[in-house]
């Protein structure tokens, strides 16, 4: 209902969609940290850090 009472126009339709982007992308960070922590520690997280790298 915002997005179409709201987003009227081309351009503010665009920043709608980016802003849901960027909330699914949080979101899905969010998700996938909490696997790693919870469900599945003994994985990695991607490109997560892990002791001993990038020490000089």
């Amino acid at each position: 209902d915002y997005v179409k009472q709201h987003a009227t126009t081309p351009e503010l339709q665009r920043q709608a969609l980016a802003a849901l982007t960027f909330k699914c992308t949080v979101l899905w960070t969010q998700l996938d940290a909490l696997y790693f922590a919870y469900v599945a520690p003994g994985m990695v997280p991607p490109d997560a850090w892990q002791p001993g790298e990038g020490l000089a």
